[in-house]
């Protein structure tokens, strides 16, 4: 008997704006902007290789970009229970058909987030009485997740940029305005348990018109490895950064 609900199947999107203003997106109207829908959905289903490790249960959640044609791209996982949860979340959103996000009736490129929680279909066969969930002897949400989305304050070190790849802009000349020696822009963007930069968005830019190469620059950056209480964890940064600009001719 299949024993998903109506809770387990329900898919939840959060949605970050690609923005090209000046101002910072919080301060638009609501009505202004219209999230992704989905316009046709494929459901995950229980990983057999969670069947094969006598797993009961499972979770995912994953991050990536929506564009302007409603493509999904770059899929990072931010937080599961089991690789597994997440991998095969990523291989059937891949599936999925989106409409795009719109700003002010323009469609816009967005992050989203697709949560799932997985409950078998058929009984689990464990391997022995000790391996009765892990979970059950643990307290709380957090100690069924093997990889957790961690808030940035509760990192065990700041986020730490390690190595930087300056913009470089062949189209500015040697002698334009000195505006554009450096490009001041407010940035979100994930951490992978290994310090790499994943789905950044330009939230507020000076030079709004170089905001691709601020998120070409940031994709090259690479930070250390966050950590929260000792263990790899994921983490949304929200930082405002300036940018040296490489100009030539």
């Amino acid at each position: 008997m299949k024993i998903l609900n109506d809770i387990t199947k329900r898919i939840l999107f959060g949605i970050t704006l690609i923005s090209a203003m000046l101002s910072p997106l919080a301060a638009s109207p609501d009505d202004a902007f219209e999230p992704v829908a989905v316009k046709r959905q494929i459901e995950p289903n229980f990983p057999n290789r969670a069947y094969s490790e006598g797993l009961s249960k499972g979770y995912a959640e994953i991050a990536f970009y929506v564009d302007e044609k409603g493509k999904a791209s770059e899929f990072l996982p931010v937080e599961y229970s089991h690789e597994a949860f997440a991998a095969e979340l990523e291989r059937v959103v891949k599936k999925w058909k989106f409409v795009p996000a719109h700003y002010h009736g323009q469609a816009v490129k967005s992050v989203c987030h697709a949560k799932w929680e997985f409950l078998p279909d058929r009984p689990v066969v464990m391997h022995s009485f000790a391996g009765l969930e892990m979970s059950h002897a643990r307290k709380g949400e957090e100690g069924f997740r093997k990889v957790s989305l961690c808030d940035e304050s509760n990192l065990d070190f700041k986020a730490t940029m390690l190595a930087f790849s300056p913009i470089y802009d062949g189209s500015v000349e040697s002698d334009s305005d000195i505006s554009l020696d450096y490009i001041v822009a407010q940035c979100t963007f994930y951490l992978d348990t290994e310090g790499g930069v994943k789905l950044p968005v330009v939230e507020a830019s000076t030079n709004p018109e170089l905001d691709a190469l601020v998120v070409d620059s940031l994709k090259r950056s690479a930070f250390e490895r966050p950590t929260s209480e000792g263990r790899p964890t994921t983490v949304k940064v929200r930082k405002t950064y300036k940018f040296p600009v490489v100009r030539g001719t």
